[in-house]
């Protein structure tokens, strides 16, 4: 005001002051329109002549006169306006105002949650919508899902076992503190607990509640079981928990040896390992977490700690409810770097240094199988065979020989592009792999149910993870695809078009001929036709091909093996299967690179070719 006089001139400052009386009585009539149409309850004006159409016809003739009086000053005037506004909203105290912003917020996601039908679901709008039943073990899972999510609802969901009268203060007090890691971390996240008498109920209430209308998740994440042999043991599958690898492979040569001799020796092929000392010398020795405290406070109780038969329900319910399932496991060993979230990623890597600095562990080993492996690949079949070093009685003895294996091959032969965002894709060497079995799926665009034809979930989420900047930048998408003596050339075609005509973003194809053993059913299992350890020889054998050619991986797509069978009245049978499921899981998913195993629940294809 003192700075005003000095000017001297009641006709210069006339416009100043009148441009900012204007502009102050405009915002008080479009506060007072804001929360009319909003319909706050507690907005009561006790002004005779008040309605919305006043406020209205207030806010517009303020500025009206106030660039009637002097376009100039009316537009300064409102360019302050605005930069304070701007400065309050990113710099202001964090205090709470009562400001009429959330008001309208939540009139506007009412109402257009309201519109949002699910009757109307297309696939050419399809996203993932994520709830992921978190681990307090697993930190980074919560940032991949948050990558994954392209724009989807992201539900962070946590159970509480016990009655709800005497768990009320916790929940609540653990519910803000969801809500203060999200807003630390940058995750745009909802944190949902539930209170239930038991483990599986809590999850499955997370799974049928979460969401709001229309907006509700389709996708569950959930990490791979962890099977205790007691409370010091337990089942992981981790690639760099190794104290010593050579010991640990000399085990391993011991250990199979050992299997195959009992195998021979049981008549009840459904014996399961975990009730024997010896056999369960498998399972790696606990692992000293250093995930962050305040996710361990959050997070009570995980699907990862669950019992094996009901965990095994769990995820046939998720089915179901139909919704996709995304089993993850060796999240730990996710590179730091690919981590988006800044806190999140200091705790992967203080972990990783003190996982090295404790228990000794070095890059991911790579482990060989018994054989030759044919690699097939390229768009027409072109051969490139890989001779794999094969493992004499001698060397079983003593250290497994260990190979590398690295392919050089010409990329006209094996590479083709469907998009050119990759500018060097001759140079790539790190990948994001999608393993895919070409007997389970028909290749039929048009038998789309539960991606019978083909695997769109898997392609999808591949796709949509590498559409994140950070993991664009960090890797491309690679395809192995696992065929039978059946696989002819135009299935390869038709194959081959199909990833062209979906503009899936695929930078390299490579076909393997698939081992000539075959993978035992379920059935064949119970009618005792087939014993457990041509399961475990089975998942061994791809396990030792896929580690081999996942040196330069840093994520795994895989579809999840086919669920025990629910229609066994026999508990005893269903907890063994239950049992020798998760154990042929840690067979496959030994020395892994962080693998997300997907199955598909929804009806809906998930890709679409009309846009």
């Amino acid at each position: 005001a003192q700075s005003l006089i000095f000017i001297g001139s009641i006709d210069a400052i006339a416009p100043i002051s009148t441009s900012f009386f204007c502009l102050s009585y405009c915002t008080v009539n479009f506060s007072c329109f804001l929360l009319e149409i909003s319909g706050t309850p507690n907005f009561r004006p006790s002004f005779t002549y008040y309605t919305w159409h006043t406020c209205l016809l207030g806010t517009i003739s303020n500025l009206a006169v106030m660039f009637f009086v002097d376009y100039r000053f009316g537009l300064a005037a409102l360019i302050c306006e605005i930069a304070v506004f701007v400065f309050l909203a990113y710099r202001a105290p964090a205090n709470v105002w009562g400001d009429v912003t959330q008001s309208i917020i939540f009139h506007q996601v009412r109402k257009y949650l309201l519109r949002l039908d699910s009757r109307k679901a297309h696939s050419k709008t399809w996203r993932p919508s994520i709830l992921l039943l978190a681990d307090s073990e697993e930190i980074a899972l919560i940032d991949f899902c948050n990558n994954l999510k392209k724009g989807g609802l992201y539900i962070i969901g946590t159970t509480i076992i016990g009655d709800f009268e005497n768990n009320v203060e916790i929940t609540r007090k653990i519910k803000e503190d969801w809500i203060e890691f999200v807003d630390r971390n940058s995750l745009k996240a909802f944190p949902q607990i539930a209170v239930s008498n038991t483990l599986r109920a809590g999850f499955e209430n997370l799974i049928l509640l979460s969401g709001l209308g229309a907006m509700e998740p389709n996708t569950i994440v959930l990490p791979m079981l962890r099977i205790k042999k007691d409370h010091n043991k337990m089942l992981h599958s981790p690639s760099n928990n190794n104290k010593d690898i050579e010991e640990e492979e000399q085990k391993d040569d011991r250990l199979a040896i050992a299997m195959e001799e009992e195998e021979e020796k049981e008549d009840d092929p459904l014996q399961s390992s975990f009730d024997d000392d010896t056999n369960n010398t498998y399972l790696l020795p606990k692992r000293n977490s250093v995930a962050m405290e305040s996710l361990k406070s959050l997070v009570r109780l995980t699907p990862a700690e669950m019992d094996p038969i009901q965990y095994v329900k769990l995820c046939r319910n998720i089915l179901k409810f139909n919704r996709n399932i995304v089993m993850t496991a060796n999240i730990h060993s996710l590179d730091f770097q690919l981590v988006v979230s800044q806190n999140i990623a200091q705790a992967v890597e203080k972990r990783m240094e003190t996982d090295i600095n404790i228990n000794g562990n070095g890059p991911p080993h790579v482990d060989i199988g018994k054989g030759n492996l044919q690699i097939e690949s390229g768009i027409h079949g072109h051969m490139n065979k890989l001779s794999i070093a094969q493992s004499t009685e001698s060397e079983q003895s003593n250290t497994r020989t260990n190979t590398r294996i690295e392919s050089t091959v010409n990329n006209s032969e094996t590479n083709y592009w469907t998009f050119t965002s990759h500018q060097t894709p001759n140079i790539r060497n790190q990948w994001v792999d999608i393993w895919l079995f070409a007997e389970d799926y028909t290749f039929n665009l048009n038998d789309a149910t539960k991606d019978e034809g083909f695997p769109m979930l898997i392609m999808q989420l591949a796709h949509i993870l590498l559409q994140n900047k950070v993991w664009d930048k960090a890797a491309g998408l690679r395809v192995f695809l696992l065929v039978n003596s059946k696989w002819s050339e135009s299935d390869q075609s038709n194959f081959d078009l199909i990833v062209k005509d979906l503009r899936l973003g695929i930078d390299q194809v490579v076909v393997l001929k698939q081992p000539t053993m075959k993978k035992p059913s379920w059935k064949s299992i119970i009618d005792n036709k087939m014993k457990r350890k041509h399961l475990k020889k089975y998942y061994s054998t791809l396990n030792s091909t896929m580690v081999s050619l996942s040196s330069q991986t840093y994520f795994t797509f895989l579809k999840l093996p086919e669920l025990p069978p629910s229609d066994v009245d026999d508990d005893e049978m269903n907890d063994k299967l239950s049992k020798m499921y998760f154990e042929s899981m840690y067979i496959l998913l030994k020395h892994m690179p962080p693998t997300a195993l997907i199955a598909t629940g929804e009806e809906l294809p998930v890709i679409s070719m009309d846009i």
